[in-house]
């Protein structure tokens, strides 16, 4: 019992030092991954799907799927509801966006908590890889120099492909 207080106050500790190292008004911090494809020399496959946020993917030369996450916007409504349950109360923030990666040979699986707000997700990917990406709202799709296939699918926003074949 006494370990497990002491893990979770621990937690708190560690939670409290993540909010206020983001001072009010400052960019949310941004959350980084990378994963190799189990066979770099074959062609990999990126599914993207987010609920509010836009998409930029770039190929490059290396051999992993690298991913910059980062908070665009809390969603309006989200704010009033968490205003009217908190009144007299004082909200502590926490900014993550849920980054969450998953591999299954050379498929790779990305998402973020983008139903709580809005996520920009900024993806590097071999050239060769193709794709599959999908958002809702608040965002846009681009991608740029990718040479596998490309399917976007954007309900609010427009998408935007270069130098891809």
């Amino acid at each position: 019992m006494k370990t497990r207080l002491m893990s979770l106050f621990g937690i708190m500790v560690v939670m409290a030092a993540m909010v206020m190292a983001t001072p009010s008004g400052q960019e949310s911090p941004v959350d980084r991954a990378s994963v190799a494809f189990d066979d770099p020399g074959k062609p990999g496959f990126v599914e993207v799907s987010l609920m509010y946020g836009g998409i930029t993917v770039t190929g490059y030369s290396g051999k992993e799927v690298t991913v910059e996450a980062r908070i665009k916007k809390k969603l309006v409504y989200e704010e009033q509801k968490v205003k009217e349950k908190a009144k007299g109360l004082k909200l502590i923030q926490i900014n993550t966006t849920g980054l969450s990666m998953e591999k299954d040979g050379n498929t790779i699986e990305i998402s973020a908590n983008s139903w709580k707000q809005a996520v920009d997700l900024v993806i590097k990917v071999p050239f060769n890889s193709s794709l599959e990406l999908s958002t809702t709202g608040h965002g846009n799709i681009y991608v740029t120099n990718v040479t596998g296939v490309v399917e976007a699918n954007n309900s609010n926003g427009d998408i935007t492909l270069q130098s891809i074949s």
